[in-house]
């Protein structure tokens, strides 16, 4: 069912407005002060790991750049794991959608490997390292064929790579 009037409007809710007492709009500094006071509390587990990935997304950010709906996203995670009964599940999943956002909003490679993965972080960071293990093979390589057909630098020669370091045998 849809949440638009006849006419195409939402309706109002009772507590939008000045007039029912809205509050101000979240900045950053609220949430840093509900990270810092649990901070000193003794929390389970999964509250300190999603209190963990909190603070990295907001350290991920120059303040004033984060908009007006992720903070307030972050405020609600936040409020979330500050109840006296945290709810860590609402938490971890705000966080998650964040931090899926922050992939795909990402330039170049990063958004790349999101595109390819679908924009898991966990996939996204097992394929980005796995790309960085096959670029490395792939440069130790090409050093290889370099130095069989004698075309590898002289300077390479001089710095203590040769042969016998390339091909790993004594």
């Amino acid at each position: 069912m849809s949440s638009l009037s006849v006419s195409g409007e939402r309706p109002a809710i009772a507590s939008e407005g000045p007039e029912n007492g809205s509050r101000a709009p979240v900045e950053l500094a609220d949430i840093n002060a509900i990270v810092r006071s649990l901070a000193g509390r003794p929390l389970s587990e999964e509250v300190q790991e999603q209190l963990g990935r909190l603070q990295s997304i907001i350290y991920a950010y120059e303040p004033g750049t984060l908009g007006k709906d992720y903070l307030e996203s972050l405020y609600v995670a936040a409020k979330a794991l500050a109840a006296e009964r945290p709810n860590v599940l609402l938490a971890q999943g705000i966080l998650w959608d964040l931090e899926f956002y922050l992939i795909y909003s990402g330039g170049g490679a990063a958004n790349f490997l999101a595109t390819i993965t679908g924009g898991w972080p966990m996939v996204t960071a097992s394929i980005g390292m796995l790309c960085a293990v096959c670029l490395f093979v792939l440069f130790w390589l090409s050093f290889i064929t370099l130095d069989y057909f004698k075309a590898l630098p002289r300077f390479f020669g001089l710095g203590g790579l040769n042969s016998r370091l390339l091909y790993c045998s004594a």
